[in-house]
């Protein structure tokens, strides 16, 4: 088993596109989410 557990203390959740930004972008943090298991 590998886990991965990405942590950033200065980041909203809206400013990411996984969590639905539209104007900001995030495409390497999206593929990771995209193929892993993503926490609100």
């Amino acid at each position: 088993m590998h886990i991965l557990l990405v942590t950033i203390d200065s980041l909203r959740g809206d400013h990411l596109g996984c969590y639905g930004a539209q104007d900001i972008r995030t495409p390497h943090l999206d593929t990771l989410v995209g193929s892993g298991v993503r926490f609100h």
